[in-house]
């Protein structure tokens, strides 16, 4: 087996790496670079990697959630493509996802919807004057990558150490190098000295920001929910931007009693979603939320000719999936 590795590794680096002057990822060309290194690459990490990923449910959770993304192609109209999300994912995440769409694609077309909605929301804003983004729970997020509209754009990722940790060794394998323009900043976001340790690596307050947070919040407790979003607030320039993406009470409740161990971890869902923001954030944010269903596509709807309205309502029984927007004047 070692030999093996060994050999999938040799050749890998025998294999030219494009010129970053020429190379860009989000084209055919790095789309069809991924894919041929996908194979070579996760067979020759995962295995030093799957103890640490078995123990770990927010990055097993992390490199699920990049691996059903990685299968978005597949469909007749896809929302989007993200070849390198396969890559992050790795051989195991990648095979359970599979596994998933075969016995229900529910699931996995509300993470796509999710992140179409939320890659609308990103071209939309970069558009304007922000100069920085910040993710905060980044996972295997691949915007800084995939979009290709952040050129000149500081992009600083907010995660826990292992996550962190995996997806740059993977990113070194898959491109050969880490992007300049990305920085980590690894913390616990319950810790309130996440702000310093983000302006340490070169955050700065001044500047309009667009702030994603993704998948994130229901694994907060409430008290540190609040103070997270007052804090977003207070780094905040003016012509900012936020987006974030929640669940409801009855969600929360259902999750509670679900046979997952990372949905029984949930904790947090506020009573009237747009309503939470605008308390929080102040008057200076005009804060606007959908639900997931929604008819047509951001701003106005997150459905995306998916769903039929009938489907919508079945599954809404058990609970909404909220994504909010806001944006904070002078």
């Amino acid at each position: 087996v070692m030999l093996f590795l060994l050999l999938l590794i040799v050749a890998a680096l025998v294999s030219p790496l494009p010129s970053r002057n020429t190379f860009s990822p989000f084209s055919n060309q790095g789309c069809n670079f991924y894919r041929k290194r996908l194979k070579w690459m996760t067979r020759a990490n995962e295995a030093s990697y799957a103890k640490t990923i078995e123990s770990d449910p927010v990055l097993y959770s992390a490199l699920q959630i990049a691996a059903v993304r990685g299968l978005e192609s597949q469909f007749i109209k896809p929302l989007f493509d993200d070849p390198m999300a396969r890559a992050l994912a790795g051989t195991k995440a990648n095979e359970e996802a599979k596994h998933l769409l075969k016995t229900t694609t529910k699931v996995g077309r509300k993470i796509s919807v999710r992140t179409r909605y939320f890659d609308d929301f990103m071209q939309e804003k970069i558009s304007g004057t922000s100069h920085q983004v910040v993710v905060l729970g980044a996972g295997m997020d691949t915007r800084f990558h995939r979009l290709g509209i952040f050129e000149g754009i500081t992009w600083y990722e907010v995660d826990l150490h292992p996550v962190l940790t995996i997806k740059n060794q993977r990113l070194r394998d898959i491109l050969g190098y880490l992007p300049e323009n990305r920085r980590i900043v690894e913390t616990d976001l319950s810790v309130p000295t996440w702000k310093s340790q983000l302006q340490d690596a070169g955050f700065n307050p001044s500047v309009p920001t667009i702030w994603l947070v993704e998948g994130l919040l229901m694994y907060l407790r409430p008290d540190d929910v609040a103070r997270l979003v007052i804090e977003i607030d207070q780094l905040s320039a003016p012509k900012s931007h936020f987006g974030a993406s929640l669940v409801d009470k009855v969600s929360l409740e259902a999750a509670l009693e679900s046979s997952s161990r990372l949905q029984r971890s949930w904790k947090w869902a506020p009573e009237i979603p747009r309503k939470y923001f605008s308390e929080r954030l102040g008057p200076k944010w005009n804060v606007r939320s959908v639900s997931m269903g929604d008819l047509g596509e951001y701003p106005i709807g997150a459905n995306y000719e998916i769903w039929h309205s009938e489907a919508v309502a079945r599954w809404r029984r058990k609970g909404k999936t909220v994504y909010v927007t806001a944006s904070k004047g002078q």
